[in-house]
This record gives structure tokens, C-alpha cells and sequence, in this order.
């Protein structure tokens, strides 16, 4: 939802929209993380994969919106996994 929100606010609110989707970011990233490590809902491999989805749609996100720190999380995202 915070990502399709910011996504929607993009061209009005600029900041704030960023702000969105990094959280809308990070809420994916973190929902990955607990469904394999504590509620064994994915495998290592869907799990690594849908992480690997998660960083590059924040990366895209980033590049096409010019936004650094986007981009910088998504980095840090694929570092992390």
C-alpha cells in the first residue's frame, strides 16, 4: 500500500512520496526476511529470489525517480542479502 501510495503522490508531493515508498520498501524487505527465517513460509531459494525482486524494483525505483537514497537502500538491500 506505501509503495503504490508514493508512487501515486510522485509528481505532487515529491519528498514525501520518496518517503513512502522506501518504507513501502522496507516493509517488503523485511516481510522476505520473517517469512524465511521465522515462519519458514519460503525456502532459501524463493526467499533469496524474491529478495533479489525487492532490490532491483527499489534500485529501478531510484534510477528513474533520481533519487539517491532509493537507489542506496536497494544497494544496501542486495548487500544484505
Amino acid at each position: 500500500g506505501l509503495l503504490a501510495f508514493g508512487w501515486r503522490k510522485r509528481t505532487e508531493r515529491v519528498v514525501f512520496s520518496r518517503l513512502l515508498m522506501g518504507g513501502g520498501l522496507g516493509a517488503l524487505h523485511l516481510s522476505v526476511y520473517a517469512a524465511h527465517h521465522y515462519f519458514h513460509m519460503l525456502g532459501v531459494g524463493t526467499a533469496f529470489a524474491s529478495a533479489t525482486l525487492v532490490n532491483l524494483l527499489a534500485i529501478g525505483l531510484g534510477w528513474w525517480g533520481r533519487s539517491a537514497a532509493l537507489t542506496l537502500m536497494g544497494l544496501a538491500g542486495a548487500y544484505g542479502a
